[in-house]
Order: C-alpha cells, then structure tokens, then sequence
C-alpha cells in the first residue's frame, strides 16, 4: 500500500469545507477591538493551486499545494512527512474587513486541526503542525488571506514480495 497522501488532502479538504466563522473583530474611531457579528463559511476547497487564469469565484476559499519533504523505509513500514502549503483567499473590497476576516478564520483553521490531529480519526496521518512565514498575506491572485503550512506524517505498512 503506497502512502495515501490522496487520502489524508481529501481529509484536509474536508476540515477546511467545515470551518465558519460568526464573528469578526473591527477596530472603532479609538482603535478599541469590537468584536462585530459576521456569519460566513468556507465555499470551496481546492485541490491544488490554479494556473493564474483560473481565478478562484467562490469565496472564501482555500487552495492546497502538497510537498513530500522526506520518504523513509524501514523494514515493511515507509514513512513520509508532507507539507500541505494552503492559503485560505479572502475577497472583500474593504481590505481592513478582509484582514479581520482572515484572523477570526486563523483561530477557526487552528481549532479545526487540534480537533483532527489525526484527520478526522484515520489511523496513518497524523499533523504535526501549523505554521506560517507570512501568515496574513496577499496571496495567489492578489487576494488577501492567509498563507500557512501544514505538516502532516503519514506511516503505511508496505506489502512485500517474495
């Protein structure tokens, strides 16, 4: 059996399609935090980051990009660390309320993988982290969101031949 890094994006999909927020923190004339109703939801999921034609139209949204950091073999078990680089684009002409939308999801995307750190109770992956360079960004597309990474460890017992 070849490690299900299908498997473990499908699930990862499936946590960020989940995630809503119903509120957002806004800043009055005095810069004093206000925390403002605001019911939204993700839309989509994308598997993979799009070619720069194909702009995303359902937001917010995330798109995935997966990269295998290290494969290990021992004996019938391979081992791999993967990063999922997921930026989550948010669109709103107001980019202050972008911003504030992008931070109550934050919480929202750290919640959810605390939840599944073995995504959703499959028992080969396990996260092992949350991380971010330039966590609230401008990202693909010119969209504002957040830019993070997700490392993920998948072990998977190998059939072998005679």
């Amino acid at each position: 059996m070849p490690l299900a890094i299908d498997e473990a994006a499908v699930r990862i999909r499936g946590i960020q399609k989940a995630l809503a927020i119903t509120h957002i923190v806004e800043f009055d004339d005095e810069d004093v935090p206000v925390q403002v109703p605001f019911v939204l939801a993700v839309k989509r999921a994308h598997p993979y980051f799009m070619a720069a034609s194909k702009v995303p139209t359902e937001f917010p949204c995330f798109i995935n990009k997966w990269e295998a950091s290290e494969i290990t073999y021992r004996s019938a078990l391979a081992m791999g660390n993967f990063t999922d680089h997921m930026q989550m684009l948010i669109k709103d002409a107001d980019t202050d309320r972008a911003a504030a939308i992008a931070s109550a999801f934050f919480t929202k995307i750290v919640e959810g993988f605390a939840a599944n750190i073995k995504l959703g109770g499959w028992g080969p992956a396990t996260v092992l982290g949350l991380r971010g360079s330039a966590t609230l960004a401008i990202c693909e597309y010119g969209f504002p969101g957040l830019d993070l990474f997700l490392d993920i460890h998948l072990n998977t017992v190998l059939t072998m031949s005679p």
